[in-house]
């Protein structure tokens, strides 16, 4: 996406090759585009959508933040050679296996084939963050992971895109790198935690960053991240399993009941894991929000008036979580991921649409359809090429 200078607002205009939903919309689909968000017409069949997969929770660990973390203890992480895999070991206590999808081109292409997907939209995990970092060392971190990340999108742009990172512990160096990663890199959008230095990442401090992003038009994924036990939740692996559905339903409630999606219309947010637990207690934020004082400081309306205007990817991992998903924000909002290479990962996110109680239009827009919406794609079925 190219940017218009700061004094000209919002205008959003193609660069690169990339279609803005804004200047070119696909003729296979009647895009709304508003200032609250960019969908297809509840009116089309689904004889008028795209026939594409895209995966848009898929993660990478780009080789660039491989060579470099054992150059520099700062990173507080080591690579390990356990038997014929690759380990990242974090001095927190997390370790997990790299495998070569994590940051190879081919291999990456490789697993989309096994999975039956078209194209994959690549964010750097989450243990890349780095918002515990000092300032300045993160804003190396995100630069060299970004590149990174670029690097390994080059040889495949039809079928490979990238998010970036931003150190969001400072809001200024995060605004640059996130114009970097979209001037410069022709990124699709932005990969953020769900806290930082312990505090929501949607605190006022960082307003002027999404501010940044609503202006951009550029596509936020909010997903929580840890590279150690969290209090509480040491065994059992609830960390993971209790403890980011957990992150993201805190984030999501913060998300709302600051008054960010309602001054920020045009703010895209995509929420990791299904939303964690939040569309399945929204009738209890819309209550709090009847019955409690501090529940209306900053908002004017239930919070069930913004839940729908957020986005989630499909990896509930059960077939009636997912349709309560859809019924409860629509299928507009609701995008097909997978989490590869990790092992949380849906190992066949395509069949768990597929086999969902959902109708054919529904399927399809979750599949691809509303990926190729929302990140502007025009034709992106014409613009895959296997091989």
């Amino acid at each position: 996406m190219e940017v218009a200078p700061r004094g000209r607002g919002a205008e959003v205009r193609p660069v690169r090759g990339r279609p803005s939903v804004r200047t070119a919309l696909p003729n296979w689909c009647a895009l709304v585009v508003t200032e609250t968000t960019a969908t297809f017409e509840k009116g089309r069949t689904e004889h008028d959508l795209p026939d594409i997969v895209i995966d848009v929770h898929a993660h990478t660990i780009p080789q660039t933040f491989l060579a470099a973390v054992g150059r520099d203890h700062r990173f507080r992480v080591r690579v390990e050679q356990r038997g014929p895999s690759l380990w990242l070991v974090h001095d927190e206590g997390y370790g997990y296996p790299v495998t070569p999808d994590f940051y190879d081109a081919s291999a990456r292409l490789t697993a989309l084939d096994r999975m039956g997907v078209d194209a994959a939209v690549l964010s750097p995990s989450p243990t890349l963050f780095y918002y515990s970092a000092d300032p300045r060392f993160a804003a190396e971190v995100a630069h060299l992971v970004n590149d990174g990340q670029a690097a390994m999108v080059a040889g495949n742009p039809s079928r490979l895109h990238a998010m970036g990172v931003v150190p969001l512990q400072d809001t200024e160096p995060a605004i640059r790198e996130l114009e970097r990663c979209v001037d410069e890199l022709g990124f699709a959008g932005v990969h953020i935690g769900c806290t930082v230095g312990g505090e929501s990442v949607f605190s006022p401090a960082r307003e002027a960053f999404f501010r940044r992003a609503a202006e951009l038009g550029v596509t936020v994924f909010v997903h929580p991240a840890y590279v150690g036990p969290r209090p509480g939740l040491e065994q059992y692996y609830l960390t993971n399993l209790v403890g980011n559905p957990v992150e993201t339903t805190i984030a999501i409630g913060n998300a709302i009941f600051s008054g960010l999606c309602e001054r920020l219309p045009g703010l895209r947010l995509l929420f990791a894991h299904g939303g964690g637990f939040a569309p399945y207690q929204i009738g209890r934020f819309d209550h709090g929000f009847r019955v409690r004082p501090e529940s209306r400081v900053a908002l004017t309306h239930p919070p069930s008036r913004y839940a729908p205007r957020l986005f989630y990817d499909t990896i509930t991992h059960n077939g009636q979580a997912l349709a309560y998903l859809v019924a409860t924000v629509g299928p507009e909002q609701v995008l097909l991921g997978s989490d590869a290479p990790f092992d949380m990962a849906d190992p066949d996110p395509v069949k768990s649409v597929r086999q969902c109680p959902l109708d054919d239009r529904a399927r399809r827009l979750i599949l691809g359809g509303n990926a190729a919406a929302l990140f502007g794609w025009s034709n992106p079925k014409s613009e895959v090429r296997h091989g």
